[in-house]
C-alpha cells in the first residue's frame, strides 16, 4: 500500500512538525478543519501543509517529493448552529 506523508509547516518558527503519514489526504484536510473548528490547532493562520512524499508498506521505500498543498489560513473554523 502507498500511503502519504505529510507535516505542517510553520511559517513563524520556519519549522516542520512531526510528519502525518495518511491513506488519503481527503480524510486529513477535514480532520484538520475539525481540529480548526474546535481550537485544537492554535495559530493555524500560520501553518502550511506540505505533502513530503510517499511511503511503499511493501518495500520500505520513501519516494520524496515536497508539495505545497494548502495554506491552512484559507481554511475557517465551522460555526454550529
Amino acid at each position: 500500500m502507498i500511503q502519504k506523508i505529510y507535516s505542517l509547516y510553520d511559517k513563524l518558527t520556519t519549522q516542520y512538525n512531526t510528519p502525518i503519514v495518511v491513506n488519503d489526504e481527503k480524510v486529513l484536510l477535514r480532520d484538520l478543519q475539525e481540529c480548526i473548528t474546535n481550537k485544537k490547532i492554535p495559530h493555524y493562520q500560520d501553518l502550511v501543509l506540505y505533502n513530503l512524499g510517499e511511503f511503499d508498506t511493501t518495500n520500505g521505500k520513501i519516494k520524496n517529493e515536497i508539495k505545497k498543498i494548502i495554506e491552512l489560513k484559507k481554511y475557517e473554523p465551522i460555526t454550529k448552529q
